[in-house]
């Protein structure tokens, strides 16, 4: 696990109608007043968006529909898991939160058939400047992915 990382399980409440899919709650250990946006993302199946790395922001990320797995890479050079690895798919299946902090690299990939779905609840608004993008293909990250 890279230091500083969440993965907290959400819950999921189905009955014969349908799911009702938590995100946030104000009473929940991983809310925290400094709400600056939620979007959402849509990813194809195949696709990878990403190397991003946000240099303040906060991102907790869901993925109520569809499939999709996220690779994080630890660049800061003081964390206890510098350059280490992780990787977790997310889904209404496996419906958790990940919390990543700020310094960490990410990359996402649609794994369902179809669209999936990424929610974005992130601790302050986006600004130009205050994120770095990398190229996919970046040898600066220990990580291939297939069918690129």
């Amino acid at each position: 696990m890279i230091e500083g990382v969440k993965i907290v399980d959400k819950r999921v409440i189905r009955d014969e109608r349908g799911a009702v899919l938590h995100m946030l709650r104000r009473d929940s250990e991983d809310y925290h007043s400094d709400f600056g946006e939620i979007y959402f993302s849509k990813i194809r199946q195949g696709i990878v968006k990403g190397w991003k790395k946000h240099l303040i922001n906060i991102q907790r990320l869901v993925v109520p529909v569809g499939e999709v797995k996220f690779v994080l890479f630890d660049t800061r050079k003081e964390s206890k898991t510098f350059n280490e690895v992780l990787t977790i798919c997310l889904s209404e299946d496996n419906y958790k939160m990940l919390v990543i902090p700020p310094n960490i690299t990410y990359a996402f990939q649609g794994i369902s058939t179809g669209e999936s779905l990424v929610a974005n609840c992130s601790n302050k608004v986006f600004e130009q400047g205050e994120s770095e993008t990398i190229p996919v293909e970046s040898n600066l990250i220990p990580y291939r992915w297939k069918g690129i």
